[in-house]
């Protein structure tokens, strides 16, 4: 019997990681705000933590709070349990360059100093669980959607809030179902202590979206920005199934058309 403990496991990527995992056949505990005490000192096969904040432009506005969230939840998991493998799940946004796969390897070297507060905070994450985790892999995501979809430039589309971002920004997008089946294939086949980018197979322009899709209105906000994520897969895609963005984002509003 195979336990598993997901830190974060009712938010929008740990409850598809959950599902997934029990379909693996692992036997999983939840550790959310209501259970997170019920489980202090035990040990577990695997602990994945898909918890800490999610909004970049909040930990921008509140460091301290993004730090709490962020940073020192991840270090005290790991003096709170016992695992024999952790998994943190990060984001793309630890990388200097976002806009090149040559930027966005997973060997790329990383200045924290050049870091914004949001991916500063989640690089120190991603130290520490290499400092401290016996085995580890980390994971780090870009664009996501799925069920329950409550953040992001996509639900401000699909919703009439104005955008945050140019329509010539780019980003690979991924389901949440096919990022948790990626974890566990991750997981099951690569080795230990590495890192490993899942996102979507290459990029989509935001203007394709509302060309695609004339149902929906884009309003650009007045402080919209150009953002660019062409994120490097190759690594991953040595272990895991992932698809294309735009297969995955094009699957998504067709849904919500």
């Amino acid at each position: 019997m195979r336990t598993c403990l997901i830190i974060g496991g009712r938010g929008f990527v740990g409850s598809a990681i959950a599902s997934a995992a029990s379909e693996a056949g692992w036997v999983v505990s939840i550790a959310d705000r209501q259970t997170y005490n019920s489980y202090l000192g035990q040990e577990f096969d695997l602990i994945i933590n898909a918890n800490g904040n999610a909004k970049k432009y909040l930990a921008n506005q509140n460091p301290h709070a993004d730090f709490e969230a962020s940073l020192r939840s991840v270090a005290l998991s790991l003096n709170d349990f016992q695992c024999q493998k952790y998994i943190y799940i990060s984001t793309v946004d630890v990388y200097e360059d976002t806009t090149s796969e040559l930027t966005t390897l997973e060997s790329a070297q990383i200045n924290l100093m050049n870091l914004d507060t949001y991916g500063f905070h989640k690089r120190l994450a991603e130290l520490v669980v290499m400092r401290k985790a016996k085995s580890w892999h980390i994971f780090r995501l870009g664009q996501m959607v799925g069920p329950g979809l409550v953040k992001g430039p996509i639900f401000d589309l699909i919703t009439g809030h104005p955008i945050r971002i140019t329509l010539d920004s780019e980003f690979p997008f991924l389901n949440t179902k096919s990022m948790a089946n990626a974890v566990m294939q991750l997981n099951e086949r690569a080795p230990d202590n590495q890192i490993f980018n899942v996102c979507g197979v290459e990029s989509v322009a935001f203007r394709q979206l509302t060309e695609h899709f004339p149902y929906l209105q884009a309003t650009i906000s007045h402080a919209a920005q150009r953002q660019v994520y062409k994120i490097n897969t190759d690594k991953a895609l040595a272990f895991c199934d992932l698809p294309h963005s735009q297969d995955e984002i094009a699957s998504f509003l067709l849904q919500k058309a």
